[in-house]
């Protein structure tokens, strides 16, 4: 019957026509139905391949120039660089590193249509907020901002996704950045 066919996802059929014209009537409109839905879904399909290959191309495009970013950065150490200047060639390498592993990250979640499932763990709580305070001055250095860091927490372990954690938090704190005046400069009169 024609309803299961369309209930079964199989679009390539035409329903067989009865002696009785109400029914052949109901039969028209479902095979009309039917040939709308067939057109509509090889559309979406269509369009779903062609943006899971531009994001596909996008990301490929994105490591080179990452890769450059690294390349460059690892240069800077044979420049005799200032304590300043070595801060900063840090926070580009490990910005670079990380901004590869999103990119991955978006090519295996395109690939297998598969979103990012949480891999908790326990995770120590020390090193965690110092990785979180080392992006946080990484963000806070571009702007001229003085971060004022204080932890007091009682809890060793925490579990988490680390990675999905910290992309929530660096989240955050990029927004913050971004979104804070700039300092005020007073000269004298």
């Amino acid at each position: 019957m024609a309803a299961d066919h369309i209930q079964h996802e199989e679009l390539d059929f035409i329903p067989e026509k009865v002696n009785i014209k109400e029914i052949n009537m109901v039969l028209s409109s479902m095979d009309s139905m039917r040939h709308a839905l067939k057109l509509s879904l090889e559309s979406q399909w269509s369009m779903e391949q062609s943006r899971k290959e531009q994001i596909s191309a996008l990301a490929h495009d994105l490591k080179t120039p990452l890769t450059l970013i690294r390349g460059n950065a690892e240069i800077l150490y044979e420049t005799d660089p200032t304590e300043e200047q070595l801060e900063c060639i840090g926070y580009i390498e490990e910005s670079s590193l990380q901004m590869q592993e999103y990119v991955q990250m978006l090519m295996d979640i395109n690939k297998s249509g598969n979103l990012v499932s949480p891999k908790l763990q326990k995770t120590d709580t020390n090193a965690f907020l110092q990785e979180v305070e080392k992006q946080a001055k990484g963000l806070c250095v571009v702007k001229d901002i003085n971060l004022f860091w204080e932890t007091n927490h009682q809890i060793p372990y925490i579990t988490i996704d680390p990675n999905l954690f910290m992309r929530a938090v660096s989240n955050i704190l990029a927004n913050a950045v971004e979104y804070t005046p700039p300092p005020v400069v007073i000269s004298p009169l």
